[in-house]
């Protein structure tokens, strides 16, 4: 568990995230929510990456331990140019959060699991909105702007972990 002034960050389930994906991330999405993508680095998917165990990180809040402020998971993301990569998804912060550090803490448990994990990579498939927070903390853009239906458009993002 990382700790802040205003905020911790935990482990916890699938269950867990997927509630909060469904409601503040994803409203409406038409496609399943699931623990995993099989979703590849620049394109194609890859089934056994549904099977790879998943992580899943909250930051709560320490002034109201019950709310939670900020998701994001990850799980082992394939090979990609001959290094082991790492796959993070599902950031979220709470709007009236954000700008605290809640989503730095969150990738840099997602940074050290990839590390355990010895994953030299991580990459992401960011929304329009949110890649000036990924290149903030080292992803580098990778490609053109996707129109991915749902919420898109998303880019590739890159960086060493």
């Amino acid at each position: 568990m990382s700790n802040s002034a205003n905020f911790k960050i935990e482990t916890t389930s699938f269950e867990v995230v997927s509630s909060i994906w469904a409601t503040e991330l994803w409203p409406g999405r038409r496609s399943p929510i699931e623990s995993n993508s099989a979703m590849c680095w620049l394109s194609g998917h890859d089934m056994s990456l549904m099977r790879v165990p998943a992580h899943f990180w909250i930051a709560r809040s320490e002034q109201f331990p019950e709310q939670i402020t900020g998701v994001l998971s990850g799980h082992f993301g394939g090979i990609v140019d001959n290094h082991r990569s790492y796959r993070t998804r599902g950031l979220w912060v709470s709007t009236a959060v954000r700008r605290n550090g809640i989503a730095r803490a969150l990738m840099n448990a997602a940074t050290a699991q990839a590390k355990k994990e010895n994953c030299s990579l991580i990459w992401t498939f960011p929304r329009e909105s949110s890649i000036s927070f990924y290149e903030s903390v080292g992803f580098k853009r990778v490609g053109e702007w996707v129109d991915s239906g749902e919420f898109g458009p998303n880019i590739y993002a890159l960086k060493t972990t």
